[in-house]
């Protein structure tokens, strides 16, 4: 009994961490607003064609099948100041030549782009995908790239969230000179 008692009192001195995840942004790709898009005309857009939910999705080229040579670029923004985590959440439909045409998640963090996730190839039911994004990241984007050969219908994004996480610790004191509140009686 004298070494529940101890585990108890142990217990009681551990620091308590306290987890909170906060959505810093949520969009269902009704409309774009909120991204910068790149190039301004001919890039992502929106359609009504394929979605996960809500109607619309974003689609990586203005036309399906996709151009070739593309580089388009949806980026936003982002303040992850105060977080000790982010994380990305989105959902996927891609039909895209394997090893050729790609849809990148990148972030940038004040010098260069990073890729965080990247896939290519015939995907062709919608799946959620998640992406760790660092703290120190400004802004996010999906990129999509096709070369000179082969189009196919294209890569869709929906219902795409991001959050994140802050943790606070907490030390009991139980034990070691806490009020009257923190009272551990052990049996004997």
């Amino acid at each position: 009994m004298k070494k529940l008692g101890l585990v108890l009192a142990a217990l009681l001195m551990v620091a308590t961490f306290a987890i909170a995840q906060t959505t810093i942004f949520s969009d269902n790709m009704t409309n774009l607003s909120g991204w910068t898009l790149s190039p301004t005309t001919g890039g992502w857009t929106t359609t009504s064609a394929k979605y996960n939910s809500a109607s619309y999705s974003a689609m990586g080229d203005n036309v399906s099948p996709y151009a070739a040579s593309q580089n388009n670029y949806m980026t936003r923004s982002v303040s992850l100041s105060g977080y000790t985590s982010a994380t990305l959440k989105f959902y996927i439909w891609q039909y895209t030549e394997s090893g050729y045409d790609y849809v990148y998640v990148q972030y940038y963090s004040g010098s260069t782009w990073t890729t965080a996730w990247s896939r290519a190839g015939s995907y062709q039911a919608w799946a959620q995908q998640t992406v760790n994004i660092p703290v120190t990241a400004t802004q996010v984007r999906f990129y999509f790239k096709s070369d000179a050969s082969v189009q196919n219908t294209g890569v869709y994004i929906d219902d795409v969230v991001l959050t994140g996480t802050t943790s606070t610790t907490t030390q009991n004191d139980a034990g070691t000179g806490g009020d009257a509140g923190n009272t551990l009686a052990l049996a004997t």
